[in-house]
């Protein structure tokens, strides 16, 4: 009789909470990601929405909003 081998897989690494509401980076279920703003990989679409909507700063305002860069 033949035993079958199931084979395991390893964990998928896990993912960082947001860094402003500490929640899922993919956001909560029957969130629309439609219109969240590109993933930056630090924020869940809600904080990433929030922030983009933020009035710029008065260094944003004269110098230019910069993205980030990983």
């Amino acid at each position: 009789m033949e035993r079958e081998h199931w084979a395991q897989e390893p964990d998928p690494e896990p993912v960082p909470p947001c860094e402003r509401c500490k929640g899922p980076i993919t956001g909560p279920l029957g969130y629309d990601l439609e219109f969240a703003p590109a993933e930056d990989g630090r924020h869940c679409p809600s904080c990433r929405t929030d922030l983009r909507q933020q009035h710029p700063t008065l260094r944003q305002a004269v110098f230019g909003r910069r993205s980030r860069s990983k």
